[in-house]
């Protein structure tokens, strides 16, 4: 996304009273609270500025995969090893 045409354009698939972050870092990802928007005139083009306010938590795994930041995985399978053994009551 490069203007604020398609910002809102993909904000607009979302419900409005859902909260927003903002993902930062892919290699430590932290889900940051959205503070002030303000703009500049730089070379003769209006640029947009969203600051962020801190870091909320930890980005939820499901969120940093579906940014491509984390690999999808799956669980390993749980086996036991050894069989159990059988402990004799009567020695």
């Amino acid at each position: 996304m490069n203007t604020v045409g398609e910002l809102i354009a993909h904000l607009s698939e979302f419900d409005p009273a859902s909260a927003v972050r903002l993902a930062i870092n892919p290699d430590f990802p932290f889900a940051h609270t959205i503070g002030d928007i303000t703009a500049s005139d730089d070379s003769g083009r209006r640029t947009v500025f969203i600051a962020e306010t801190g870091h909320q938590e930890h980005l939820p795994v499901p969120v940093a995969q579906a940014l491509g930041w984390l690999p999808l995985t799956e669980p390993p399978a749980r086996t036991r090893r050894t069989p159990l053994r059988v402990v004799d009551e009567e020695n």
